[in-house]
């Protein structure tokens, strides 16, 4: 699958890519996490408003949720412990193979591709040990 041209504009110079939930389908791992949280302390989060709050900070959703809830809780710590969770199960996350191959296939025609990510670098490598990104990353 080479891109095609139409698709990318000539004055393109290069692409970034995002990490999680662009290259690899971490929604699933998240949302497990998520409800491991949810049992261990009774805050209650609905997956329609999971898939709304993508994107926002863990901690953030946990004040917010605690708060609306009337429950009391260190979000900070809470948030470790989903992020915990959520890095155990990196181990099965697998990628989003459209993209991937788009990613690929741009780097191999000679448009400098890049990984963005607002998570922290130990995650995006476990991610893509996960999967097979080496011309990406």
């Amino acid at each position: 699958m080479i891109p095609d041209s139409r698709l990318i504009p000539g004055s393109v110079k290069a692409l970034v890519f995002d990490c999680d939930g662009t290259l690899v389908d971490t929604m699933p791992i998240h949302w497990r996490a998520w409800c491991k949280i949810c049992n261990e302390t009774g805050l209650v989060f609905r997956k329609k408003d999971f898939y709304t709050l993508a994107g926002v900070p863990g901690k953030k959703i946990i004040n917010v949720l605690a708060k609306q809830q009337g429950i009391k809780l260190d979000p900070c710590a809470i948030y470790d412990q989903k992020r915990k969770y959520f890095l155990e199960g990196l181990t099965s996350v697998t990628a989003i193979q459209c993209v991937v191959r788009f990613a690929q296939e741009a780097h191999k025609v000679g448009i400098p591709t890049a990984v963005a990510s607002g998570s922290s670098r130990a995650q995006v490598q476990k991610g893509k040990g996960s999967i097979s990104l080496s011309l990406v990353f």
